[in-house]
């Protein structure tokens, strides 16, 4: 069913009475919807991607966007360790969300990552709204207002209510 592009007055809200993120995705393309407004399929309903095929999301990403793999190759899976890893860069953190949303993983720890602020907005985004993680650690990696609010975000959703363990320690909050 082939749904026409909304022009420039009409507002995100539009995309509200779509029924998935991907007719959203396909109606407004450039639009980069935050967790309140993306539409999962419900808990169980998505087979996670295996280790392997995240793995080779992951570098397709690198090779669309221009970037270079991380050297070694992080490995994506039901738990995912980012350990002084250096993530500086968006797109490189883009890359990184492509797979986790892919492998929809029941742990994440970021620590002493280099992170921008947009690159652990969208990761932190991709892992809380695959609807498994359960638990979510970041350490030594300052946060920002946009990954917080985002953090926020996702965490109001029904995805959200999995986490059931979210450690933040040495991440600049508060200060």
């Amino acid at each position: 069913k082939f749904h026409p592009l909304p022009s420039g007055r009409h507002s995100i809200a539009c995309l509200q009475d779509a029924k998935d993120y991907e007719s959203q995705r396909q109606r407004r393309p450039s639009a980069q919807p935050s967790c309140e407004q993306v539409q999962k399929p419900a808990h169980g309903s998505r087979k996670p991607t295996g280790a392997h095929e995240a793995a080779a999301i992951y570098r397709q990403a690198c090779l669309n966007m221009g970037i270079d793999i991380l050297d070694p190759l992080p490995s994506f899976g039901r738990c995912i360790e980012f350990c002084d890893a250096p993530l500086d860069s968006t797109k490189q953190c883009y890359a990184v969300a492509e797979a986790i949303r892919a492998c929809t993983p029941r742990q994440l720890s970021l620590t002493n990552a280099l992170l921008t602020d947009m690159g652990a907005e969208r990761i932190i985004q991709a892992a809380i709204m695959g609807g498994r993680l359960e638990k979510l650690h970041i350490s030594g990696s300052f946060l920002h207002y946009r990954t917080c609010v985002e953090l926020h975000s996702c965490l109001r959703t029904k995805a959200g209510s999995s986490l059931t363990d979210l450690k933040l320690s040495r991440c600049g909050l508060g200060v």
